[in-house]
This record gives structure tokens, C-alpha cells and sequence, in this order.
């Protein structure tokens, strides 16, 4: 046991990382490409990280025993909020000991092999906004009550506490999409545009803790700048609102590039993420990125994909348009990524009740991802106080149900087999699900074995698909599948293997 412990460390342990522009894989020290599946960890209330980290709860939890589960369904990759209001809750004072917190889950992480993003997560903004995210000192504020948020809006009455901070109960009601529409939250979103007051500054400068605390830690892929933005006031201007390119453009990408100078003042190595204003269906995109022509190869246009056509529990309404939306959505989302020339990530998709229909929809996404080998971000492994969830309950979107029970046929769903690491170029992968019985992973690609000594390696789920595990190479007969742990495998090339070897292998559950 304690060699298979060790090796499974070695061959598994993560590194340091920067973007191939030739092909847009995610590249490790290593030089294998890499292919990522795991789930978002955003904790959106006090104390913005997961507050159990021992044993396990299934709202809560972010322990040992919940880390070596995501393994053993092949999610190696966690993308974790880093609170901008936990960073910074005061102007000017930031909280070391809340980054410690976030140390400790970051090196749990690496313990186990996984891969962490770090996310400035907001979801508008802030709690007088019944939002997440940014610290109270940021938000604008209007004198008189009348015109407070949720103003415009004609809701359904929202009563707030002792402190004029709306009740989550009361939040709930509505979709929260709604309430970045209101005159307050678009005005604060405008004066971190306008940098009003220092706001931009203040958020790089944040920014640049967060990348000087974390620099050195091999497990940490990169930063994510900001989730979810609008890309302008309504109120504002309408051409930024409604016109994504321009918005992007004018409104989030200086943003970036401030963020972008703060963070590389401090690590000029780890990979920068970026997204499109939330408004952005037809892949406007941008001109340019935040670090330009020179830090491209270390860059990921990140993305999230969701179908408009559901019910309360994400259900599509009509499986035909989800489809169709599905796939235009993730052809623009990668061409954007292409032409700018830099990596691609969908970090967020899914939020889905475990049924057959929303297995079917989670499987129609997964098979375009696994066509283009593009990483990919579950929404989202736990409830964990998500306040500005559209599920009611919201325990809907996550693993487990509000009793605590595992969603058995989602997990089963993203547990699917995939090539994880990669020493050669690949060319195509599927995998086929012929009844509920019957499964093969078709992998091809040109082999190598310039990559340190490591090899490429294949995540075969033996809990949900690969009770037997059984396997033909053609192009390479003396090609070997070896296990490194219960369901992670590497290929053992020959001695006498020549580079560049075109190579194709099957793995099937039946002999």
C-alpha cells in the first residue's frame, strides 16, 4: 500500500504550468498536456471558504474524505473562491489569517494531486445587493431610501435586517440575474469601470496579495480575475450593455490588463483567467487580452455554458434547443479562445438535478468538451451557502441532496473516463456508451516519450464503468496500460518506441 501511495504521488503530484498557443492545451512542466475535470468549491457567507475541514457534511465540508472522493471520480481540479470581502474587509487591511485558511485547503489539495484556480468569485457584487463578493466599503449607496436597491424593480416587498442587509429568504424569490439590473449594483459595477474612487485599483491590489501569498505553491494553476461580470451600466451607457464586444472592450479589459500589471508584479509565471461580460452569448470576445502578445502562454479564456431553456431545477424544456444552444455557444466560446491565441477552460456548467433528462443534457455538453479535449469546472461540488442559487433547494446544482444522499447517477455522469495527461500531441477521444453495460474509450494520438519520464496517463472510473479493465493498442503491440491506483493508468511505451508514433487504444469494460 505504501508503494502504491507513493507512486500514485509522484506520477499524479501537479506543477507548475503555461499554455501551448500551437494547439491550446495546458501544458506542465512536464510538457504533458493536460485535460482537467472538477468541480467549483465557492463559499459565498462568512467565512468565504468551506468551514468544515474534517469528517464529512454534505452542505459544508471540504475534507480529507471529500478530496479522495473527487479523485476517485476523476476531478483532480478544484476552482476555489478567494474572497475579495475575505481578503479585504476593510480598505487598505488585509486578512492573513483568512489566507491561511485558504493556504491549508490549497495544500490539502496538493496532497491529493489536485489542482487549484484561484477565483475572485462575485455574484452582484455584494449582501445589500443580495449578492456575494466584494467588500461593503466598494458598493454605492444612495441617501435616500426610495431610491435603494432593488430600485428600479417592483418586487415582491425585500426586508432587510438590523442593518439594512436584505434577507437571503427574501433574495431567494427572485433570479438573482434580476438584481444586476438595479440602479445601485450597475452603479457600483460602473465606478470599478471609472475606477471612482480607486475601486479598480483597489481590486488589482487585492489581487496582488492573493498572487504574492500563493506564488510559490506548484498546485495553483493561476487567478481568475473576476467571475461573472456585467460588462457595463445599463444606466450608463446602452451601447455597453447591449453590445458585448464594445463593453468587453471598453469597460472590462482595462480592468484586466490593471489587474493583470498588479499580479505580475509579484508572479509572472502562473496562468491568468479571464471572462467575457455575462451578457456576451455570440462570442463578441475581445481584441486583445489582458497581457497582450507577450504572456499569451500563460492565459485561459474562461467560459461558462448554460441553457436558458429549463425549468427550476435545470431541466431542459426541450432537449432539441438546449442542443442547439449548447453547441453554438461552445463553438463561439472556442473560437474566441482560438483566435486570441491563447487556452480555454469552461470553468462553470451544469447546476442540474440528477435525472435522466438532466444526465442526458450533462452528457450532450461533456461529449463536446471531450471533443475538443477542452477542461472542464462542475457548478458545484457542495451547496455551500450558495445565496444566489436559481434551485430551489438549492441543493440541486451539487453532489448531494438536501438529506444528505449523493447524487448516485450524476457523480456516475462526470466520473466518465478521459486522458488526463498527455506525452505526445492527441489527436481524437470518445467515449461510447452502448447500453448501460457496455463502454469503450477510444484515444488516439501521437505518442512521445520526451516528457521527464512521465507518461501519459488515462482515468478509468472502476467504481462506475471499468470493473475489468481490457485494452488494445494497434501501432504500438508492445504498448502497455498500467495501473499507478484503483482507477488511474499510464501507458508503458517500448524501448525500442519510435518518436511520433501514431498511436490508437481502445479500453473496454467486456473482453
Amino acid at each position: 500500500m505504501k508503494y502504491w501511495i507513493l507512486l500514485f504521488y509522484l506520477i499524479f503530484v501537479t506543477s507548475s504550468f503555461n499554455v501551448n498557443r500551437d494547439d491550446q492545451f495546458i501544458v506542465d512542466s512536464d510538457g504533458l498536456r493536460r485535460v482537467f475535470h472538477g468541480v467549483n468549491v465557492v463559499y459565498k457567507l462568512p467565512p468565504y471558504y468551506p468551514p468544515i475541514s474534517e469528517g464529512f457534511d454534505s452542505n459544508d465540508s471540504l475534507s480529507d474524505f471529500d478530496l479522495d472522493n473527487l479523485v476517485s471520480w476523476g476531478m483532480t481540479f478544484i476552482r476555489l473562491h478567494v474572497a475579495w470581502e475575505g481578503v479585504e474587509p476593510v480598505r487598505g487591511q488585509y486578512n492573513y489569517t483568512y489566507l491561511e485558511e485558504i493556504d491549508k485547503i490549497v495544500q490539502r489539495c496538493e496532497a491529493k494531486g489536485i489542482t487549484v484556480l484561484l477565483d475572485s468569485h462575485q455574484d452582484v457584487l455584494n449582501r445589500f445587493f443580495c449578492g456575494n463578493g466584494f467588500p461593503d466599503w466598494t458598493i454605492a449607496r444612495t441617501k435616500s431610501k426610495e431610491f435603494r436597491f432593488p430600485y428600479p424593480y417592483i418586487f415582491s416587498k425585500i426586508h432587510t435586517d438590523d442593518e439594512g442587509v436584505p434577507l437571503i429568504e427574501d433574495c431567494l424569490k427572485k433570479k438573482f440575474v434580476l438584481y444586476y439590473l438595479t440602479a445601485e449594483a450597475s452603479k457600483t459595477f460602473q465606478n470599478l469601470f471609472d475606477n471612482k474612487e480607486g475601486i479598480a485599483d483597489a481590486f488589482a491590489e487585492y489581487w496582488g496579495v492573493v498572487a504574492n501569498y500563493f506564488k510559490n505553491h506548484k498546485n495553483v494553476i493561476g487567478y481568475e480575475i473576476i467571475n461573472e461580470p456585467i460588462q457595463g451600466s445599463i444606466y450608463h451607457s446602452i451601447r455597453e450593455f447591449l453590445f458585448p464586444n464594445y463593453g468587453n472592450n471598453h469597460n472590462l479589459l482595462p480592468l484586466y490588463r490593471k489587474v493583470h500589471q498588479q499580479i505580475r508584479k509579484y508572479d509572472d509565471k502562473k496562468i491568468i483567467f479571464f471572462e467575457p461580460g455575462t451578457t456576451d452569448l455570440i462570442g463578441a470576445g475581445f481584441k486583445d487580452t489582458p497581457g497582450g502578445e507577450e504572456y499569451r502562454d500563460r492565459e485561459v479564456y474562461s467560459y461558462h455554458i448554460y441553457c436558458f431553456n429549463v425549468d427550476d431545477y435545470s431541466i431542459p424544456k426541450n432537449e432539441q434547443v438546449c442542443n442547439y444552444m449548447d453547441s453554438f455557444f461552445f463553438a463561439t466560446k472556442e473560437g474566441v479562445a482560438k483566435n486570441l491565441g491563447v487556452g480555454k477552460f469552461m470553468t462553470e456548467f451544469g447546476a442540474i438535478l440528477d435525472t435522466p433528462e438532466g444526465n442526458k443534457e450533462l452528457n450532450y455538453l461533456l461529449d463536446l468538451m471531450e471533443s475538443r479535449f477542452t477542461s472542464w469546472a462542475y457548478w458545484e461540488f457542495k451547496y455551500y451557502a450558495d445565496i444566489t442559487t436559481q434551485a430551489h433547494p438549492g441543493q440541486i446544482e451539487s453532489f448531494y441532496d438536501e438529506f444528505g444522499q449523493l447524487y448516485t447517477n450524476k457523480v456516475r455522469t462526470l466520473s466518465r473516463p478521459y486522458v488526463t495527461k498527455i506525452c505526445g500531441i492527441p489527436s481524437s477521444s470518445n467515449f461510447n456508451r452502448i447500453d448501460d453495460n457496455y463502454y469503450f474509450l477510444e484515444l488516439d494520438w501521437r505518442a512521445s516519450n520526451k516528457c521527464n519520464g512521465k507518461q501519459t496517463e488515462i482515468f478509468l472510473s472502476r467504481e462506475y464503468y471499468f470493473e475489468e479493465v481490457h485494452y488494445h493498442f494497434t501501432k504500438c503491440t508492445d504498448c502497455k496500460l498500467k495501473a499507478i491506483s484503483k482507477s488511474y493508468y499510464i501507458v508503458e511505451l517500448p524501448e525500442d518506441f519510435k518518436e511520433g508514433t501514431a498511436i490508437s487504444l481502445i479500453v473496454t469494460n467486456h473482453e
